[in-house]
């Protein structure tokens, strides 16, 4: 566990708490496919340098609520807040704000006909409109970063899981978010890639990036996290302490 006197939705002593602005603030948000209600009045505050591991059983709602984060589904009561952008229930996405997310997906959603680093100058060039030198300097620092840089120009086809995963987090982290949202990174990998994405994300979280985690691995959630959410039937219990996974058993 990350030490930190941070914590997603709770309130400590004024002393003991780190001054750091809100990147992230959701107030009751509900979401509701037909009768089934996947998000019940979820509530939180994600500060700046702050790691948050989402974890609950599967159909808990986490995904979904990553999805309603980053603009990709829309919402049906309460608000966030993501920088200084407000987006309501019902109201359209402001356009500025999907710059200010990277979201990196469970199966990647990286272009198969592109290579590894085509797939992050594209998101550079239509995102923040550099260019093509300069998008592919930017592109190549981060494959570096995520230690995949000499795979750059392999299609996803021929790259590991692992790989994939790793210039889909390359290709978020180009675009220089505020926020960073993470679904399952290491879901349905062998155990040394695993690893590899693992180590990948614990030197973000050193690094200071504000990061919210979706995980069943309840390692990576104990290692990379400083406060935790336990989703069960759409609802979001906070704490900082670890304990509160405990009920939950993982595969790790």
């Amino acid at each position: 566990m990350r030490q930190s006197t941070t914590v997603l939705g709770a309130t400590l002593p004024l002393a003991v708490r780190e001054v750091h602005p809100a990147v992230l603030r959701v107030t009751a948000i509900s979401k509701h496919y037909g009768q089934r209600s996947i998000l019940r009045d979820v509530s939180f505050e994600l500060q700046r340098r702050q790691v948050s591991a989402l974890c609950g059983l599967s159909g808990s709602g986490k995904t979904t609520l990553l999805r309603v984060i980053s603009g990709l589904v829309g919402f049906d009561t309460g608000q966030f807040v993501i920088g200084n952008r407000i987006v309501r229930a019902g109201a359209r996405y402001p356009p500025d704000a999907y710059g200010k997310i990277g979201m990196v997906f469970q199966d990647h959603n990286l272009f198969p006909h592109l290579t590894a680093l085509q797939n992050v100058t594209l998101a550079l060039r239509e995102f923040k409109r550099l260019r093509p030198r300069e998008a592919h300097d930017r592109a190549m620092a981060e494959l570096e970063r995520m230690d995949v840089a000499p795979r750059r120009h392999q299609y996803p086809a021929t790259l590991s899981g692992g790989e994939r995963q790793l210039v889909a987090i390359a290709r978020a982290l180009a675009l220089d978010p505020m926020l960073l949202l993470l679904d399952e990174p290491t879901a349905q990998l062998d155990a040394g890639r695993t690893e590899e994405v693992r180590d990948r994300v614990l030197e973000l979280a050193d690094a200071g990036m504000t990061m919210l985690l979706v995980t069943h691995n309840m390692t990576l959630a104990r290692q990379a996290a400083d406060s935790f959410g336990l989703m069960k039937n759409g609802t979001c219990t906070v704490s900082r302490d670890p304990a509160i996974l405990d009920e939950l058993r993982s595969p790790d």
